[in-house]
């Protein structure tokens, strides 16, 4: 009966410390990797531009839950900067392109009108191509009459 008795406690006992064990190992990972690298993360994290925090962000691999949050506000604080400067610059753009003496509303009409020429080029330079070929074959063509004529004149004496 002992022995069933010790038996019985034998795998609880070696459970207990196989977790305990492991308890053990997470906290020390905890206190001596996790949590120093989380504050000199945090370090780097601020002393970063916006584009290294995007890139970081992108990732998403940070030491603590504080840094991912710190890395996801600075990022969105990036984005909303960059959109904010957008949106000014294209408001200005639209203002200066509404005047039309401008020199951005002049260069976006000249530049319209360079496409519409250089379009039209083409298109009188593809006629003008095709219009050379037709005049040719028309001139062959009443050559090519004009040699039957006379052709026939000679022999058989028709005009």
């Amino acid at each position: 009966m002992e022995e069933s008795s010790l038996r019985f406690w034998i795998i609880p006992v070696i459970c207990l410390v196989v977790v305990i064990g492991i308890f053990a190992s997470v906290l020390a990972y905890q206190f001596n990797v996790a949590m120093p690298n989380a504050v000199v993360e945090m370090e780097e994290l601020r002393k970063m531009s916006c584009d290294q925090i995007k890139e970081k962000n992108a990732v998403n691999r940070y030491w603590s839950k504080t840094n991912s949050e710190y890395g996801n506000n600075k990022a969105k604080g990036c984005t909303d900067a960059e959109m904010a400067i957008k949106q000014a610059e294209q408001k200005r753009i639209d203002k200066l392109l509404a005047d039309p003496n401008s020199l951005e509303s002049l260069s976006r009409d000249l530049k319209k009108f360079q496409d519409l020429y250089d379009s039209y080029q083409e298109l009188y330079q593809t006629h003008s191509s095709e219009a050379k070929i037709l005049k040719q074959n028309v001139t062959d063509f009443e050559n090519q009459i004009n040699r039957i004529k006379i052709q026939l004149s000679q022999e058989y004496g028709v005009n």
